[in-house]
């Protein structure tokens, strides 16, 4: 077991004894030296266990105001391997979710389908709207004729 990965099971470990339903409130500059470790390794420690899926940053903390991270998986050698070989087209990345596009064209791509998307869904909702003005129009035309209007 590599040291990084033996570094961010404690910090998850950690974090999972002081969690309330999965989700972990506090201050993370203090978890390190709870488990024997300089605040330098903060980087490092957070980046790994975000890159492995293992954590997900719900609200940003800073100064005396506290982190709060959804807690999602434990940092296993296996999800720990496959983040770090994510390069590696052999490696098996089925636990491996990537939190950051390096890739711009990439994201640029996903960027035009979500556009995409939206002008089909707005193009649904005005053919909706259409068919709503035409129905109260029918209704409106069938209440005159029964004379009920």
């Amino acid at each position: 077991m590599t040291a990084l990965l033996e570094h961010c099971q404690n910090i998850y470990k950690l974090m999972e004894d002081e969690s309330v339903d999965g989700v972990w409130e506090g201050l993370t500059s203090y978890l390190l030296p709870r488990v024997g470790l300089s605040t330098s390794n903060y980087n490092k420690v957070f980046s790994k266990l975000k890159a492995m899926g293992s954590i997900e940053r719900q609200r940003r903390g800073g100064g005396s105001s506290p982190s709060v991270y959804k807690l999602i998986k434990f940092p296993s050698h296996e999800v720990y391997y496959a983040a770090t070989e994510a390069g590696n087209p052999e490696a098996d990345l089925t636990d491996y979710k990537p939190k950051r596009y390096t890739n711009w064209q990439g994201m640029a791509a996903e960027l035009n389908k979500l556009r995409e998307s939206q002008i089909i869904l707005i193009q649904q909702f005005n053919l909706a709207l259409e068919r709503i003005t035409e129905l109260e129009k029918n209704d409106i035309l069938l209440k005159r004729i029964r004379g009920e209007d």
